[in-house]
Formats: C-alpha cells, structure tokens, sequence
C-alpha cells in the first residue's frame, strides 16, 4: 500500500507529506518527501 501512495504522489508530482520511513526506499529524486514532524 506504501508503494501505491508513492506512485501516486510522482504520478500526480505531488508532495507526499509522511514521517514513515518507508518511503526512503524510493530513489532520490524522483518523490518529494516532506516530513512535518517536529523533533524537539
């Protein structure tokens, strides 16, 4: 189900907003990840 979110996010050249590490098994570059998680 992850891979269909990110498939989804470069196919609509979105930004895809998760802190799930997951997606960093998607090469550079080719999904925008913004993690908005605030670590203090």
């Amino acid at each position: 189900m992850l891979l269909m979110n990110a498939a989804h996010a470069i196919a609509a050249k979105a930004i895809l907003v998760t802190h799930d590490k997951a997606f960093s098994l998607v090469p550079d570059g080719i999904l925008a990840i913004e993690d908005w998680i605030i670590k203090t």
